[in-house]
């Protein structure tokens, strides 16, 4: 070997020794964020219900952030993900009374994400639910296996019987879209107004895509107008509502007490009880196959 072919191999060798240092001490100093969940919680047909807030939370608070991922937080808490068997999906119920609050005031008010969300940015969105710009409207926003930026635009004429100091019950259903041939073929989401089914959004062809990120109540609100509306009895369930879950959850009513958050699960050291997820999750809502 000739001494300048020798020298540039000992250059390339130590510039991957060099890189390999570097790899080394980025991850020890500074290790990427990673995702935990039980492993009782993995995909599976057991069904859980998290009472996220219990009582009366003002819209005004401010973000509440609640950690779902790492098992070290404080804040931590478990959200076991969606149920797997066919029509499977999630659900997000709360009470609101808006108490007179014009469109101004509520204009584009964040209400519940789950995902990324970075000052005035939602990056990842599984869902993000809100208020549209119109009075009485309500968007539903969500990441799915085509695009990160789905949407579903609430007829806003469905909400008018809420505009005064009154009460609603607000329940969104995310499901798998099955045909009358048992077929899967997409998502769908229903709203529920009390007891009764508002509105459907269907996207053949397309699923969801969930994310294991934190939980944010009322983010952003920083950014829009004040509101005096309250919200109260946030709950999240891993599977799909059907009509009489619907009901009984609207029968139970909502706490009157001022809002207390889910006592925190978090544990001193991991073990073999967790297994590392990745951000997002996989569904198998795609391409209208089964």
């Amino acid at each position: 070997m000739l001494p300048a072919q020798k020298q540039l191999l000992l250059e390339i060798l130590a510039a991957i020794t060099l890189f390999s240092i570097l790899v080394f001490v980025k991850t020890k100093l500074f290790p990427k964020p990673m995702q935990y969940r039980r492993k009782e919680f993995e995909i599976g047909e057991n069904k859980h219900r998290v009472d996220i807030v219990k009582g009366l939370l003002p819209m005004n608070t401010g973000t509440l952030t609640i950690n779902t991922y790492d098992p070290l937080s404080a804040s931590y808490i478990t959200m076991p993900p969606p149920t797997s068997s066919v029509k499977g999906g999630f659900a997000y119920s709360f009470w609101m009374n808006r108490q007179g609050n014009s469109n101004r005031s509520l204009s584009n008010k964040n209400i519940i994400m789950r995902g990324i969300h970075k000052g005035s940015s939602n990056l990842v969105k599984g869902p993000l639910i809100r208020f549209g710009e119109k009075q009485d409207e309500f968007v539903v926003e969500f990441n799915t296996q085509k695009t990160p930026h789905g949407e579903w635009v609430v007829n806003p004429n469905a909400l008018q019987v809420f505009t005064g100091n009154k009460w609603g019950m607000y329940t969104f259903v995310f499901r798998d879209y099955v045909n009358e041939h048992s077929l899967m073929k997409g998502l769908r989401i229903d709203l529920y107004i009390d007891n009764k089914l508002i509105g459907s959004h269907v996207e053949e062809g397309n699923g969801l895509r969930l994310n294991e990120g934190p939980l944010y109540i009322l983010p952003n609100v920083e950014n829009v107008h004040p509101a005096s509306g309250l919200l109260a009895d946030i709950k999240y369930f891993n599977y799909a509502l059907d009509a009489n879950d619907i009901d009984s959850l609207f029968k139970e009513g909502f706490g009157r007490g001022s809002y207390v958050t889910p006592t925190s699960k978090k544990v001193s050291t991991l073990n073999d009880n967790y297994n590392i997820v990745t951000m997002y999750t996989e569904t198998r809502m795609l391409d209208g196959k089964k």
